[in-house]
């Protein structure tokens, strides 16, 4: 008897923390060719994940876990890249005792520097920079120009700036003046310039406002109702009413909740004070806000009351990076706070795969009605088999408690 209730025990535990069931699913589309891919996760879907999104898994046609890396999108991303110039001439003249570089400058840009790539040397050269409009008539630019180089210890080049004055010339010549010893190997000339990409988004739809102007307290009161709880990155707003105007702004978020009373009590949480103004943009930005209901309110003192034509809310995309095989079908299972983020090795190489994969989506989210349990979760045995060992302890239970009864009657 105390084997057998030991047994239900374990049974009921093993239930509880290993039949972790996902509450949704989707249907990721389908792929023509294998290879890697980023499958972008609607608002629809994030909605109904934890706060750090770890309960979510992507699955094959035979319910395998299929390794992904998570990614989010930034607001805005810096790069500094280097964009080459074209080197139409590159000769050394023994006789003339120097190195000649034309260098091509297309669009006539206003420069006033170069950065030069030179392989690793340890020596000193004076330079001369010369421009033209027609590769056939040169005018100085600087002259006597001393460059040292530094050579990198840790590469097998290094990166040398030369300054001069800016001038739009068409075609550059860099003429180096080498005393007889051998040129320097000059692997690239161009500059390096500073990009900020925006972060991508998908929008939040539909969204629903209410607006009530008071003019007693000279305030309009803007209810901003999304369709369920979701995260939210950036929202703007799109105002009419007035051709220019500023007004002080706040913006709260409010969540209903039933007190023990049984009344509907509503909170509300400041997200942030601003401005709106003619010559703003009249965007907010945020960190994973989590929020189904939004109160605006503007001070309009002795203004008439603008007007919120609109209101457009923003998630950042959330991709799950993975490798797809062709003709196969993929799912996603979430809706699990129980769970953790899964660890793959997949996570150690996905820095090496080019930045811009190709982006899919999914399609037909809905209640995850089956059994699911993933299998690094499940263990040994699945529901149906947890379920089918309790009944029949049941009904071992119930015979011997029979038995017993009769033998106490004898």
């Amino acid at each position: 008897m105390k084997k057998i209730v030991l047994l239900i025990c374990c049974l009921f535990c093993y239930s509880n923390i290993f039949a972790q069931q996902f509450r949704w699913n989707a249907t990721v589309d389908s792929i023509e060719n294998d290879g890697y891919y980023d499958i972008l996760l609607s608002p629809q879907i994030t909605s109904k994940m934890s706060a750090n999104f770890a309960d979510i898994r992507l699955l094959d046609f035979l319910g395998k876990e299929v390794p992904y890396v998570l990614n989010t999108e930034k607001h805005a991303l810096r790069q500094t890249l280097f964009h080459e110039y074209e080197i139409i001439a590159k000769e050394h003249q023994n006789d003339w005792d120097y190195t000649r570089i034309v260098i091509h400058n297309k669009n006539r840009k206003i420069i006033d520097n170069f950065s030069v790539i030179i392989k690793n040397a340890d020596v000193n050269k004076w330079l001369k920079l010369n421009g033209s409009d027609d590769n056939q008539n040169w005018y100085v630019i600087k002259d006597n120009y001393f460059f040292q180089s530094f050579f990198s210890t840790n590469e097998t080049s290094e990166i040398r700036v030369l300054n001069f004055p800016p001038v739009n010339y068409e075609y550059f010549e860099l003429l180096i003046s080498d005393h007889f010893d051998k040129p320097l190997n000059i692997l690239k000339i161009g500059y390096y310039d500073e990009q900020i990409e925006e972060g991508k988004f998908s929008e939040i739809t539909p969204i629903q406002i209410i607006q009530k102007d008071d003019s007693i307290k000279k305030v309009s009161n803007i209810l901003v109702q999304l369709p369920n709880y979701q995260y939210f990155d950036k929202i703007v707003f799109v105002i009419e009413g007035a051709e220019q105007f500023f007004r002080e702004a706040s913006l709260k978020m409010a969540d209903s909740i039933v007190n023990n009373r049984n009344e509907v009590v509503v909170n509300e949480l400041l997200l942030k004070n601003f401005s709106l103004a003619s010559f703003f943009d009249n965007e907010l930005t945020f960190n994973n806000i989590y929020a189904n209901k939004l109160i605006l309110t503007i001070q309009n003192k002795n203004d008439k009351p603008l007007i919120i034509k609109e209101v457009k809310i923003f998630q950042l995309n959330k991709t799950l990076r993975a490798k797809l095989v062709s003709n196969t079908d993929y799912k996603l299972v979430f809706g699990n706070e129980a769970v953790t983020a899964p660890v793959y090795d997949f996570q150690f190489f996905a820095d090496s795969l080019p930045q811009k994969l190709p982006v899919i989506g999914t399609s037909n989210v809905d209640i995850e009605t089956s059994d699911l349990v993933i299998e690094k979760e499940k263990g040994l045995f699945n529901s149906r088999f947890i379920w089918v060992a309790l009944i029949v302890v049941i009904l071992l239970l119930t015979f011997m408690s029979a038995k017993m009864l009769r033998e106490i009657k004898k």
